[in-house]
């Protein structure tokens, strides 16, 4: 089935989310994606709050609301080399063009899980959004709040 999982999901009526963890060789991202889904549990009280440990306790956790998709047509290539996720853009600036002309940042904003290969078919090449950083004495206020 080509796509993402989130569209497959999507396209059958069914509500998905998506969490980014990081590079997937890094270390930090399995350590990540553990956090994410300690707090997923914790949230929906399938475990308790107390099966945390240092380890899994963050001192900091991103959050990124979504402006809007980046809509891929023939000829899509990314401008900016290395490309990710929390690459910074400023108001007008250009990240990507196609056939159909420049993509620019309608804002100052973020770029949100980026597709590597891209495709003129696919529903989108990743998204831009507002970056959140909650860190230290600001996490003790997620308690109750779905922080995937």
């Amino acid at each position: 089935m080509p796509g993402t999982l989130i569209e497959a999901a999507s396209s059958r009526g069914i509500r998905g989310l998506i969490v980014e963890c990081g590079n997937h060789y890094a270390t930090q991202a399995v350590e990540t994606a553990r956090l994410h889904i300690y707090k997923f549990l914790i949230h929906h009280h399938l475990i308790d709050e107390g099966n945390m440990t240092q380890e899994t306790t963050p001192t900091s956790i991103t959050f990124y609301e979504s402006i809007q998709a980046i809509k891929p047509h023939a000829g899509f290539r990314f401008s900016i080399k290395d490309i990710k996720t929390g690459t910074k853009l400023l108001k007008g600036q250009k990240f990507a063009a196609d056939d159909h002309g420049d993509h620019v940042a309608p804002q100052d904003c973020y770029v949100v899980v980026p597709s590597r290969v891209v495709k003129a078919t696919d529903a989108d090449a990743g998204f831009l959004g507002r970056r959140t950083v909650l860190a230290g004495s600001d996490l003790p206020q997620l308690r109750g709040f779905n922080t995937l």
